[in-house]
């Protein structure tokens, strides 16, 4: 079992969840060359270069989410901003299953990745640019870097302003202790989203993430951590962390009540007379 951190992907496209059987799937063939939706290649230039327009006429019709697809066409590649809509989405459908806001979850599961197309001395530059202090370990690694830095930039060009977005996105590679539920959301569905290579284990934790979002974390984090070991890589700190507070033996109660006090501050505050 694979997280990002590996710098591999995941996923298989014929496992999805029943609740989300229309998501994208790039063609395994050749992915990130221009390759289409479902194996078509005009299907997906053509939802770039839609994008793309979108983007270059900013105007009161234009959506968050039209500007923000538009500015991912141009920054990702193809099968990068495919996999970018399905973790959207998918993010969606986990967010309505644990009670977290889905419109934060899909917004962050949409621009999640967007510094994945920046090289490695970009990232180190934008690190320093945004006041970033990543451990040697992080600073060092694409796959993981990528993720602090995309956190500054949904804030500097995609307008996410959200604390709890921000967090999921910081740390949708590596995981930390005491995530909140979108956190997990966020890690879980960048890795289990349809258009994922298989890995073993990828059954089981597809099930599990409608069943126990914590077992789900659990068995996400030690696949990666054994992944990690048979390549002879060092375990990211954070991820280390990460497994030890979901491996520590606490009350059942407890946790669901950790898990309900960070859901609810996931959630936006309702405005007054709402629903009247």
């Amino acid at each position: 079992m694979r997280k990002e951190s590996s710098g591999t992907g995941r996923g298989d496209p014929s496992a999805a969840h029943a609740g989300c059987g229309h998501l994208l799937h790039p063609d395994p063939g050749k992915p990130g060359k221009g390759r289409g939706v479902g194996g078509s290649a005009g299907t997906a230039r053509g939802l770039e270069v839609s994008a793309r327009e979108t983007a270059l006429r900013p105007g009161p019709s234009v959506s968050w989410r039209d500007a923000a697809v538009g500015r991912l066409a141009r920054n990702l590649s193809t099968a990068r901003l495919i996999h970018s809509l399905n973790v959207e989405e998918l993010a969606r459908a986990l967010a309505a299953r644990w009670g977290a806001d889905a419109e934060r979850a899909s917004r962050a599961g949409l621009v999640h990745d967007c510094a994945k197309g920046l090289s490695l001395a970009q990232m180190k530059g934008l690190a320093l640019a945004g006041g970033l202090r990543p451990d040697r370990g992080m600073r060092d690694s694409r796959a993981l870097l990528h993720a602090p830095v995309g956190a500054y930039l949904a804030r500097r060009d995609y307008g996410v302003d959200d604390p709890a977005m921000l967090d999921a996105i910081r740390w949708h590679t590596t995981g930390r202790a005491s995530m909140a539920v979108l956190e997990k959301i966020i890690y879980l569905a960048d890795m289990i989203e349809p258009g994922r290579p298989a890995f073993e284990g990828l059954a089981v934790l597809r099930a599990a993430v409608w069943d126990d979002l914590d077992a789900a974390m659990l068995l996400a984090l030690r696949g990666t951590a054994e992944y990690v070991k048979k390549r002879r890589n060092p375990l990211h700190s954070d991820t280390l962390e990460a497994l030890r507070w979901l491996e520590t033996p606490i009350a059942r109660p407890s946790r669901r009540r950790l898990n309900h006090a960070r859901t609810h501050r996931d959630r936006p505050l309702r405005r007054p007379n709402a629903g009247r």
